[in-house]
């Protein structure tokens, strides 16, 4: 059911952000004051500063969590952010969006258990609506990944399950949600900019109101157990400062992308522990082959089949109970070979592409825990020559199971060049009335010469 929502909530979110393209005009951006650039790394930086308070609860989505949930989350989050005013096609495409670096403080509501998340991610809010000219308001949609340290996690020294398998867990009294200090983070969200004043000079020009509401997630990947996940939904209100306002032209009249088939073998490797008794990491490995298809110039779909090898799925292993191997005859339970096929959606920045594919599992022993469907969340980046490479969460119910990079090649059919040894057919462009009618009167008035003229011409 979790997976079937923010499955749902991805694809809805792409589909809202399919605009117009953007139209060549003029407006006043957070620009130096010798105009715009679009580097990160030099030259007058097209530049803006957030400062944002952020309060909210913990999502109970599992016994766990619902044992650790206390009071409030409450944090604040510091934000660089640059527009992205021209450049690439991409750019375009999305109507102009915003990348962001964030440094975020959060206090997790249980200080005893959860302690407190320190956040820094890079992040990119892709509009959906704004007003044209003045920009005074924006609503986007805000997507972002990156690490969090927390302070607290799970300890083996109170989790009576290790010593006395029989004995109850006090999930009130362990931190059974987190069990590594670094974790990956992830967030998806709405919000909105409302700047103070319709003008583009003076001191309340440069400063603006701003509101959000989003989802993120604390999770190891299942490098560490036990490792249930944190999911946080908070709301925010803040300041945002644009130290420089200069006009900036913003100019469109890019070609469409080419839509046809995208074919991408790619290989992965990660690693994960199914037990808190594992003393080691075992590999996982997964072997994809999708074709994919642009329907816009910043969203395509594909669909892929996947081969997934975990090799944490042994004979011997006798935790958890579900994940035992000696409790079946042939150990059935233990097999480390699955197999599905996925829906994939996925975002287009240019090089970058980002998307989440939902599966169904074809082979698996392990669905009385695992469910018949799992999640994949991934990033491709390219690199040379159509190959790229990918980094990518897998997961499934509640679960994250594992992290993974690899890489990975793309195929397609590329467009028929001309045969250069042929020559070329020219085309009789149809003459008009007029054109045929002073031909003829051309022909009418020539004189023609006689011998003597023809003699005196020479």
């Amino acid at each position: 059911m979790r997976i079937a929502k923010i499955s749902i909530l991805f694809v809805l979110m792409c589909f809202c952000t399919l605009h117009a393209n953007a139209k060549s005009r003029v407006v006043y951006s957070p620009c130096g004051p010798d105009g715009c650039r679009n580097s990160l790394f030099g030259g007058n930086l097209a530049l803006q500063y957030k400062l944002e308070y952020l309060q909210g609860r913990l999502w109970r989505h599992s016994q766990a969590i619902r044992g650790l949930d206390g009071d409030y989350t409450r944090g604040a989050e510091f934000a660089v952010e640059f527009p992205q005013l021209g450049g690439t096609g991409w750019v375009f495409y999305w109507n102009f969006p915003t990348v962001g670096l964030a440094a975020q403080y959060l206090n997790l509501g249980n200080k005893d258990y959860l302690g407190d998340a320190y956040t820094f991610y890079p992040y990119i809010n892709l509009p959906i609506a704004k007003t044209k000219t003045s920009r005074i308001f924006s609503l986007n949609a805000k997507l972002g990944a990156g690490v969090s340290f927390l302070t607290k996690k799970y300890d083996k020294s109170l989790d009576p399950q290790l010593w006395e398998p029989a004995q109850p867990r006090d999930y009130s009294a362990n931190n059974y949600a987190i069990g590594s200090v670094a974790n990956v983070y992830l967030t998806a969200g709405l919000n909105f900019d409302l700047r103070f004043s319709k003008k583009n000079q003076g001191f309340w020009s440069r400063w603006g109101v701003l509101g959000e509401f989003a989802w993120s997630h604390y999770a190891n990947g299942s490098v560490r157990k036990s490792d249930e996940g944190l999911d946080v939904l908070n709301v925010g209100v803040g300041l945002r400062y644009i130290p420089y306002m200069s006009p900036c032209p913003m100019r469109a009249g890019l070609d469409r992308l080419p839509r046809r088939w995208y074919f991408e073998p790619e290989l992965t490797i990660g690693a994960n522990r199914k037990h808190e008794t594992d003393e080691k990491l075992y590999p996982t490995f997964t072997l994809r082959v999708g074709a994919y298809r642009p329907l816009a110039n910043i969203y395509r779909m594909g669909l892929s089949v996947d081969a997934f090898y975990n090799m944490a799925f042994t004979k011997d292993r006798t935790l958890p109970e579900y994940y035992s191997g000696k409790n079946s005859p042939a150990g059935e339970n233990a097999s480390p070979f699955r197999l599905g096929v996925s829906w994939a959606n996925e975002l287009l920045f240019g090089k970058f592409t980002g998307g989440l594919q939902v599966g169904l599992y074809l082979m698996n022993k392990q669905t009385a825990h695992d469910g018949h469907c799992y999640l994949r969340l991934s990033g491709k980046y390219d690199v040379w020559n159509n190959i790229y490479v990918t980094a990518a969460v897998k997961a499934h119910k509640t679960e994250m199971e594992s992290l993974e990079v690899g890489v990975g090649y793309s195929l397609y059919k590329k467009e028929k060049a001309p045969y250069s040894w042929l020559p070329e057919k020219k085309k009789k462009t149809p003459r008009s009335k007029v054109e045929r009618e002073e031909q003829k009167t051309s022909k009418k008035d020539e004189v023609p010469m006689g011998k003597k003229a023809k003699k005196l011409s020479k």
